[in-house]
């Protein structure tokens, strides 16, 4: 079976890939969206790593903490909304 996926998604993951990718950041804009779940990326940590690089990069951002696995389309809907009200340049997906 032959299988060919095009996504315009760059998924970068492991220990320590938020400071270590900060320069590829810094092209996507100036202002994110922070898509999580309610607790998790605060839990682990993930949420301060993402803070701490945005901040240094002079990023603002806003978050969106109500995404449970498997999100159903009526809260992705909300989620993208949100991010045009706000006026995001990109989404990081914790």
């Amino acid at each position: 079976m032959n299988f060919s996926n095009h996504a315009s998604v760059k998924i970068i993951t492991g220990f320590d890939c938020v400071s270590e990718s900060a320069a590829l950041i810094v092209p996507l804009g100036k202002k994110a969206l922070i898509v999580s779940g309610k607790s998790s990326a605060d839990k682990s940590g993930a949420m301060a790593d993402v803070d701490s690089v945005l901040r240094g990069l002079g990023i603002a951002y806003v978050r969106f903490a109500a995404i449970p696995e498997n999100p159903p389309a009526p809260l992705c809907r909300e989620a993208g909304e949100f991010c045009r009200c706000e006026n995001c340049d990109f989404i990081v997906a914790i």
